[in-house]
């Protein structure tokens, strides 16, 4: 067996100790909206079944656990549940009952408007750790990107799951759409009461590859950025953000921890037919669960070990004193990239520190 991972990869991330690791895991692509900006291909698949599913969680975390001995780095392995939609799914409550059963910490990501007080009590019993809900804007601009309706459906979702002292925040996607209404959604999330509001930049794949035009120029999305370093410095309620590059900007903790883009480094992500990728946005297929070790892809993937050295990227990227922390924005990268070759490895073209 090769290493389970090249040294450097350890060393890099030594001095941080604490880590989280994210396991992704899409167990559906079907989805009850249709919403304009989804990064996801509208493609339905064979999707894994329960014993997969168990199975190949808890070979991720055995390799996780492992690199942890290795490295001697403390990671704290959590399970992202995501579809599609997870309530779309039959079967979701087994795959829950598995997580809950084995102490595993997992958060649910999700459009809510299936969530009904019924659902919601089933999660408290279920321990999810937390639920992450998508609003992107006020009533007329979130229904205008995924439907009519959906809002109030979602509003409602969110109150029953916050009656059954479920954490909840919320999370948007940035783009000319619904960037001007970042503050009404800020006041909307104060509002709801939930525990905090998560942005992230629109990444031009899936079924939003045609929206390219949707993308904030960088004096657009720095006035996002200075909004949300504002208020994170005069409010208690705080905005914060798996965008590598608001990390190193603004006063606010990132997704993964330690900064920057997670993929290669402390992430992985199942798409529901047991394909791996990077992460969810940057859908480059490494192997599969089904026929592939996921020790022997951790370690050898090719894909993976370019996004660890930082000598394979081109561009202001290649050259940064801040790769570490940041490494930009690997899923926007490729889904701008003008390159005919390796274009996850590009810069990151709406870095607001380079002009």
């Amino acid at each position: 067996m090769k290493k389970l991972i090249e040294d450097r990869s350890a060393v890099s991330l030594a001095a941080n100790m604490v880590i989280p690791f994210t396991i992704q895991i899409h167990i559906t692509e079907r989805c009850n909206l249709n919403c304009r900006h989804c990064y996801q291909e509208n493609e339905l698949t064979e999707e894994m079944n329960l014993k997969e599913i168990k199975d190949y969680t808890q070979e991720i975390l055995e390799v996780v656990n492992d690199w942890a001995d290795k490295s001697k780095i403390t990671f704290l392995p959590n399970v992202n549940l995501l579809g599609g939609e997870v309530f779309v799914r039959k079967d979701w409550e087994s795959i829950l009952d598995f997580l809950s059963k084995n102490k595993i910490d997992y958060y649910i990501l999700t459009n809510a408007t299936l969530i009904d007080k019924e659902i919601a009590k089933k999660l408290k019993a279920f321990h999810v750790s937390g639920v992450q809900v998508s609003l992107d804007g006020p009533e007329k601009i979130h229904d205008y990107i995924r439907g009519k309706g959906s809002f109030r459906k979602a509003v409602i979702g969110i109150n029953n799951l916050i009656e059954n002292e479920i954490d909840v925040t919320l999370n948007t996607t940035i783009s000319k759409i619904n960037y001007r209404f970042f503050e009404d959604l800020f006041e909307i999330a104060k509002s709801l009461q939930v525990s905090g509001l998560v942005f992230s930049r629109l990444v031009p794949t899936g079924h939003s590859q045609n929206s390219k035009d949707l993308i904030l120029s960088k004096d657009e999305l720095r006035t996002v950025y200075n909004f949300v370093k504002e208020k994170n410095k005069n409010s208690t309620f705080k905005i914060n953000t798996g965008d590598p590059i608001a990390s190193l900007y603004i006063d606010c903790e990132t997704f993964y921890g330690f900064g920057g883009c997670a993929a290669g480094f402390a992430g992985i992500t199942v798409l529901s037919d047991a394909t791996l990728v990077p992460c969810r946005r940057l859908k480059i297929p490494i192997g599969n669960l089904k026929r592939d070790s996921f020790r022997e892809i951790w370690s050898n993937s090719k894909v993976l070990n370019k996004l660890r050295d930082q000598k394979n990227y081109f561009g202001k990227c290649k050259e940064c004193s801040e790769f570490m922390k940041c490494r930009g924005c690997r899923a926007v990268s490729f889904a701008l990239s003008t390159r005919q070759e390796d274009k996850y490895l590009d810069e990151d073209p709406q870095c607001i520190f380079f002009d």
